[in-house]
C-alpha cells in the first residue's frame, strides 16, 4: 500500500485473473453478441476462490498492508461456509486483515 493511507472506502488495490481455457462461439451460437470469437471459460476445478486467490497473488505484499479483504461472487462455490476466509488464509495475510464475503448479482457495486 502506498505510503499515505487511502481515504475511507477507498479500493487501495485490485486485480483480475481470467481463466486460460476459451471456448469458441461456434460452439454455442453468437447469442446476439456478433463479432465476438471466443470466450472465457473456468476449468472444472476453478471456481471463485480459485480465481481470487490466482488474481490476489501478485498484490500479496500491497494487501498484507490493507484493513480489509472483500471477496465478491455471484457465484459462491459454497453455501453454508464463506469464501473470504479460505483466500485470505491462501494468501497467508496477517490477522489484523478482515475478510468479508459479498455475494450476489451486485455483489461487486456493493463492494
Amino acid at each position: 500500500m502506498p505510503s499515505d493511507p487511502s481515504p475511507l472506502g477507498a479500493i487501495g488495490a485490485y486485480a483480475v485473473h481470467l481463466p486460460r481455457h476459451g471456448l469458441a462461439t461456434t460452439a454455442f451460437g453468437d447469442a446476439g453478441r456478433p463479432g465476438r470469437q471466443a470466450r472465457t471459460v473456468a476449468a472444472p476445478d476453478e471456481d471463485a476462490v480459485t480465481l481470487a486467490v490466482a488474481a490476489a497473488l501478485p498484490l500479496a505484499d500491497e494487501i498484507a498492508g490493507a484493513a480489509s479483504l472483500l471477496l465478491a461472487t455471484s457465484q459462491p462455490p459454497y453455501l453454508d461456509k464463506g469464501s473470504a476466509a479460505t483466500v485470505h488464509a491462501a494468501l497467508e495475510l496477517p490477522a489484523t486483515v478482515a475478510a468479508a464475503d459479498l455475494v450476489g448479482l451486485r455483489a461487486g457495486a456493493s463492494a
